[in-house]
């Protein structure tokens, strides 16, 4: 049994991400693609170092071949147990590596793909040799810094993991507002908030009645249906802002404000570390799908990774 430190589990956890990020760039043109092989180099590097603290200890920092030296003092560890690091595939990443830094020599796409794939399958098989750990529940959640985005995120998991779909897109929600209402600063800005929130704004048509009663009770419907109009623009306006703030795509976006249940309670006393949500019992009277709750958790997750700032 491996009993892994808080620091531990938040480098092995950054790992994946790391991986999550060579995904994106592995399917680009090339030379854009080659990329990926500086990710890969170094989520296979954090992890096996944190794997050479846990089970090796006693070997100074390896200089030179890092990722080779690691995967053998590793494999000398592991032997009797029959399990052994690929020392071919540390070969091939470490060459693709060297020759794109050091020398600019870009990397075959369908190279990058099966490395790409092999440091996936090495991630997966090695996560439960070397840690104890199931490749998918390695939570990027811990590499949240707001304690409330964070926590409603923690607690969704959980929910998720026993099938109560109805909490945990509660606490997705509760996550998401939470996103929107922290000071998260834009770099390259004069320090405005990522999100200004807007609830809306009236429009008052002021008239002095020259004609007929008639006459003033007509401008003020027109007020009103004009008002509803600004407010119904201004909350398109509103989504345009977050959409571009997010870097997320309109349909993305549409398709997670639909699922969204509303439970936010606008109030002069919300601040960035408490803010009112109603009970939302009521309204998830409506069949939520597996599916639909796991977008809307990978919706908010990415997000969060994306924009936050310390």
């Amino acid at each position: 049994m491996v009993t892994l430190s808080e620091d531990k589990i938040h480098r092995i956890a950054f790992a994946k991400y790391l991986l999550s990020q060579a995904k994106v760039h592995k399917s680009k043109g090339a030379p854009v693609c080659s990329f990926s092989i500086l990710i890969l180099h170094d989520l296979v590097e954090i992890f096996l170092q944190v794997a050479k603290e846990i089970h090796v200890p006693q070997i100074e920092k390896p200089r030179g071949d890092v990722l080779e030296t690691l995967a053998k003092a590793l494999n000398r560890k592991m032997l009797p147990d029959g399990h052994a690091i690929n020392l071919e595939f540390i070969n091939r990443l470490n060459q693709r590596r060297n020759a794109l830094k050091h020398s600019t020599i870009f990397v075959n796409r369908m190279d990058v793909q099966n490395l790409y794939s092999e440091t996936e399958t090495f991630f997966i098989d090695f996560s439960k040799i070397l840690f104890d750990l199931q490749f998918d529940k390695i939570s990027l959640v811990l590499l949240i810094m707001n304690e409330k985005i964070r926590d409603n995120l923690k607690e969704a998991e959980l929910k998720l993991e026993i099938k109560d779909f109805d909490a945990a897109i509660v606490s997705i929600a509760k996550s998401y507002h939470y996103l929107e209402h922290t000071e998260m600063q834009i770099s390259g800005t004069l320090g405005y908030p990522v999100f200004k929130p807007d609830y809306g704004r009236e429009l008052y048509v002021r008239s002095r009645t020259v004609g007929s009663p008639e006459a003033d009770s007509n401008l003020r419907w027109l007020g009103t249906e004009v008002g509803k109009d600004f407010r119904g623009l201004n909350e398109r306006l509103a989504d345009v802002e977050r959409i571009v703030n997010l870097g997320v795509d309109f349909k993305s976006y549409r398709k997670f404000k639909d699922l969204l249940p509303h439970i936010y309670l606008p109030s002069t006393k919300d601040t960035t570390d408490e803010l009112h949500f109603s009970e939302p019992s009521k309204q998830l009277s409506r069949n939520i799908e597996a599916q639909d709750v796991t977008f809307c958790f990978e919706f908010v997750l990415d997000a969060a990774l994306r924009i936050q700032s310390v």
